[in-house]
């Protein structure tokens, strides 16, 4: 049962407002992050408890570093300073992260991973799928479960969204997330 689904045609102000970070239109959500900075952003209209979210991410062009460029989804979002996210970079690697008051927690839930089935280099087109039914998260890249763990989701429902970071370059790098959809787990 689809609980969302956002073909992201024009930009939605539940998405945040515009500005040169994020433009969202024909059909994705393109992030331009500052270089060496990620940038973020939650639908503040729509809350879930347990979810099943998927959106195909992709690096617009070769970045100088892969190490420090990625892409994902975020969930059980609470606000701008706590959520988790779940990223794939243009190596090969993914990870899932917990934000807490703005920093990262030293101990993630699931740290960077080389995945085979992760499309390294630009232009190449991974969907990233979050399942999370309670306390147990599930996390798929291509269609291969590549990870899970048992978390802390918020109390009561929360919010998802998407988030991309730049390397530390002088053109920065691009990212766009598109065929966003979240559905009930079964």
């Amino acid at each position: 049962r689809v609980l969302f689904e956002d073909k992201l045609t024009d930009h939605d102000p539940m998405w945040g407002s515009k500005d040169a970070e994020v433009t969202i239109g024909g059909g994705q959500a393109e992030f331009d992050p500052a270089p060496g900075s990620s940038t973020l952003r939650w639908n503040r209209a729509f809350v879930f408890g347990d979810l099943d979210a998927c959106a195909a991410v992709q690096l617009g062009k070769p970045t100088v570093n892969p190490t420090a460029s990625y892409a994902g989804l975020l969930f059980w979002v609470q606000d701008s300073r706590n959520y988790h996210q779940a990223v794939v970079a243009p190596n090969g690697y993914f990870t899932v992260a917990r934000v807490v008051d703005g920093k990262v927690v030293a101990k993630r839930p699931i740290g960077w991973t080389k995945v085979g089935a992760i499309k390294t280099g630009a232009k190449e087109r991974n969907m990233l799928r979050v399942t999370a039914k309670g306390p147990e998260v599930q996390v798929s890249i291509n269609g291969q479960q590549v990870g899970s763990f048992r978390g802390e989701p918020p109390p009561g429902p929360s919010y998802f969204g998407m988030l991309a970071a730049s390397a530390d370059s002088k053109a920065g790098d691009t990212w766009s997330i598109s065929d966003l959809k979240v559905t009930a787990p079964q």
